[in-house]
């Protein structure tokens, strides 16, 4: 990530320029300062440095990771059964007596939402010639997928069809479409995690375009698609890296923006 900021400080797009330092700060929190200037600073202008050394003054303290990566998750069970066997865990008067923080999604009963979708109609009006029909079948899907927890099961082919959606000639069309993918990446979670990296490049893409309604539905769920556990910073990296050399400069500060977002609530 670090090594492809320097061509972007130097963007001609102003907005490109300023996610980009964004980005770079947000980077300093987290690895350090010493270690982003020393890859980013070589290759810099004067000029852009001593811009960035002025950011760097105002970042302070070590930021911590909220959340585990997935092979740090795979190991957690093998760690607790170490534990138990060699007596090493801690022990009763050293654990803490704050009660832990219960996840909500946990709690709920998932609800399978692909049946009443089959009955809806919904394949045939996402092939309607009418816009309208279109929408509201997509609508459809949306609103099954606003319930808090769906029930895992084969979302293949309706992703295959969201992806198709995205890029409608309606914009109304699109945006139901990419409101539905942000209501499944809630609603399954890591469930939805092979279909996020489906759907990953064609909605970044979609960046491109420059109305606020559409923007703001793809902020919304590519947040909740990295938010909601579909996605980690080791799945992006190779779309971040095509994207932010797209020749929209839209596309790369967004693009930024977002990955600065991931960052942050990682």
């Amino acid at each position: 990530i670090l090594k492809m900021l320097p061509e972007l400080f130097d963007h001609q797009d102003q907005n490109v320029r300023a996610s980009s330092k964004g980005l770079t700060l947000e980077l300093c929190r987290w690895i350090g300062k010493d270690p982003v200037k020393s890859i980013l600073f070589e290759k810099m202008r004067d000029t852009m440095k001593k811009e960035l050394e002025a950011e760097l003054v105002n970042v302070t303290g070590a930021a911590k990771p909220t959340r585990k990566i997935r092979a740090e998750q795979d190991k957690e069970p093998e760690q607790e059964v170490v534990a138990e066997v060699t007596g090493t865990g801690p022990s009763e008067e050293t654990v803490s007596d704050a009660p832990q923080e219960i996840d909500e999604y946990e709690l709920i009963d998932p609800v399978d939402i692909l049946t009443p979708l089959e009955k809806s109609g919904f394949w045939d009006g996402v092939k309607a010639a009418k816009w309208s029909e279109r929408k509201e079948a997509v609508a459809e899907l949306t609103k099954l997928a606003s319930t808090k927890r769906i029930a895992p099961g084969d979302f293949s082919e309706v992703c295959r069809t969201l992806k198709k959606l995205i890029t409608d000639v309606n914009m109304a069309v699109s945006v139901e479409a990419i409101q539905a993918i942000g209501n499944l990446a809630r609603g399954l979670r890591a469930h939805f995690a092979g279909s996020s990296r489906f759907l990953l490049p064609v909605l970044l893409e979609k960046l491109k375009e420059k109305r606020p309604t559409l923007t703001e539905a793809l902020t919304q769920t590519l947040q909740a698609m990295y938010k909601s556990g579909c996605l980690n910073l080791a799945d992006i990296v190779e779309d971040i890296k095509t994207a932010v050399k797209n020749k929209v400069p839209l596309v790369r500060s967004l693009t930024l923006n977002w990955l600065t977002f991931c960052i942050e609530t990682s």
